[in-house]
Formats: structure tokens, C-alpha cells, sequence
């Protein structure tokens, strides 16, 4: 619906990886800039991040390390202070990926999902507009895994929760990998070294 009605923007990486410093400086201020009109955007706005395409064969799992050093060097670029609310520790059911202060939920998708069609960078008040009261979030919910169940290759990932559900994380909804298993998180906190 976004892509329909033109309200996605699109950034065009000089790589297949997006941790690489050159792509951050692309990303970056094309983010800032995207945070900054985005509510002026329709209700199914994105940023799409395409990068080159491979010239060899990368696993789920590779792309996985790459948009996580992504993640974290978009963390160190960022001039915003990480916001107060949202704690440090990725596994924490609170956090969620901040950039120039406003929460986002970026999503990866790769040429390496072969079985798992359905991975998109959105920020987080289109997913907050949604979900917003108990009832559209489970009108919501049961409407997209009812579409995953029928478009992917494999069941619906058991890392698909709620926001802030004790005991889960936001974390690991970010890169699904093709099998029902948790991808690793390289790191507890972003500003580790």
C-alpha cells in the first residue's frame, strides 16, 4: 500500500553491505531526513535501503551480522542522545532501535530469504498507529500472520510478539531467520565494543 500510493522513500547503497562506513554516511543523513517528513507521509510509509546486489551467496545469518554492525554504526553516527525511555540492553522487552531520538523499527529482507517472503523499515509511529488499543492489535496481528501463513514458506516466527511482553524482545523480530530459530545478536548493547 505504501509503494502504491508513493509514500515510501528509497536510499540506493555503493555496496551489498550497509556496515560499511561509506553506506552509513549515506544512511545516516538519508534517515534524519526521512524521520523529518515522514509524518507527512502516509500511514504505510517506509525507508527501503537497497543495497548492490552480492556478487557470491550470503546465508540469513550473514546478513544478519552486517545490518546489526549497520544498526550500530548508524548508533554512533547518531548526534541525538539515545532517549531516556528506551533501555540500552537489546534483550530488554522496552528496547527498540532509536535514531535522532525517534523510535523506528527497522526490518531486514535479503536475497538469502528463501523460505521466509515476507521481510521493511518502518518508523515506529506507523506500527504505535496500528497497534494502537488492544482490539487493532489483535485485529492487526491475526490479519498479518493469517498473510504470512499463506505467503512464506514456513510458520510464522515465534519471535513475532508483543511490544514490551516480559520475557521477549523486540530484538529478535528484526531479522527472521528461514528456520523458526532466533538469529544471534552480536551484541548486548550498541555501544559495546
Amino acid at each position: 500500500m505504501g509503494y502504491r500510493s508513493d509514500d515510501h522513500r528509497y536510499v540506493f547503497l555503493e555496496s551489498d553491505n550497509p556496515s560499511e562506513a561509506r553506506n552509513i554516511r549515506i544512511i545516516g543523513p538519508a534517515l534524519r531526513e526521512y524521520l523529518r517528513v515522514s509524518q507527512g507521509l502516509g500511514p504505510n510509509t517506509s525507508l527501503v535501503i537497497i543495497g548492490q546486489p552480492s556478487s557470491g551467496t550470503k546465508s540469513v545469518s550473514e546478513y544478519n551480522n552486517t545490518f546489526w554492525e549497520m544498526l550500530r554504526g548508524l548508533w554512533i553516527i547518531d548526534t541525538q542522545t539515545w532517549p531516556e525511555d528506551i533501555p540500552a540492553k537489546i534483550l530488554s522487552e522496552k528496547w527498540t532501535f532509536a535514531f535522532d531520538g525517534e523510535p523506528i523499527f527497522p526490518v531486514m529482507l535479503t536475497p538469502g530469504h528463501a523460505r521466509r517472503w515476507s521481510r521493511q523499515m518502518s518508523p515506529k509511529w506507523v506500527l504505535d498507529n496500528l497497534l494502537a488499543t488492544p482490539e487493532k492489535r489483535e485485529t492487526a496481528q491475526n490479519k498479518v500472520r493469517k498473510l504470512i501463513q499463506e505467503y512464506d514458506q514456513v510458520d510464522v516466527s515465534p519471535d513475532l510478539t508483543s511490544f514490551g511482553v516480559p520475557g521477549t524482545s523486540e530484538s529478535r523480530q528484526l531479522c527472521l531467520l528461514d528456520k523458526n530459530e532466533s538469529a544471534h545478536l552480536p551484541y548486548d548493547n550498541l555501544d559495546e565494543q
